[in-house]
């Protein structure tokens, strides 16, 4: 098993024994040079193996590295690109696993670690959403032909948890902006072709906020 898949391993061992606080770091490692993870890749031509180094110092912050490693495209390295999937697999498995253990208490919601990396304004409400979804749905940005149909599908998936922490903590409106995340998705989508907007929406995983969304998009239409 390679590296990366280890180390994968062992941290979603980690975090299901311990929680999530003993990871949060690894939110806040971005651009302090506090964290560098290897991993190692077979090449099966050459029979050879070379080292995959993932430098999480060299991203300003978790979403340029979310962004980074959504973002596909033909040129990429396929080895790199699966141990940054690997990373952000983890990073989303820990503020999943942070927010089912507050879900139940308002108070301690306002403090995970998912919302501790978000702008908010001056009552302490995400309001704006545009950094945070040209992130989250990079993937749809390159055309589906053009990429690796496994990391393609990998990236949809990642990108779909990610878009679906946001989507349910808007549900809070004293913590994330409903009406404005949907007008801002809206808006970021209505440029996405019909197949990558088909894909967004079966990302998502409820049901009210899809009709939100067409409601929306139709009414704009009207």
């Amino acid at each position: 098993m390679a590296l990366n898949y280890k180390a994968e391993k062992i941290l979603l061992n980690v975090l299901e024994i311990f929680g999530p606080s003993i990871l949060e770091c690894l939110w806040t490692s971005f651009g302090s040079g506090i964290s560098r993870l290897r991993s190692k890749k077979v090449i099966e031509r050459q029979e050879e193996i070379q080292d995959v180094q993932c430098d999480l110092k060299a991203y300003d912050d978790v979403w340029s590295f979310v962004e980074q490693s959504l973002t596909l495209s033909s040129t990429q390295d396929m080895a790199v690109i699966k141990c940054h999937h690997r990373i952000v697999n983890v990073l989303t498995s820990i503020v999943e696993k942070d927010i089912s253990l507050r879900k139940n208490c308002p108070k301690k919601l306002k403090y995970c670690i998912f919302l501790s990396n978000m702008d908010k304004n001056y009552l302490g409400v995400v309001q704006k959403f545009n950094r945070y979804l040209k992130s989250i749905l990079s993937v749809f940005e390159e055309e589906k032909s053009k990429a690796n149909a496994l990391l393609y599908t990998e990236a949809v998936g990642l990108s779909g948890r990610l878009l679906n922490i946001l989507i349910n903590l808007s549900y809070h409106d004293h913590l994330v902006d409903h009406d404005a995340l949907l007008q801002q998705l809206l808006q970021y989508t209505n440029h996405l072709p019909a197949d990558a907007m088909a894909f967004v929406l079966e990302s998502i995983k409820c049901p009210a906020f899809i009709y939100e969304l067409l409601f929306q998009k139709n009414t704009k239409k009207i």
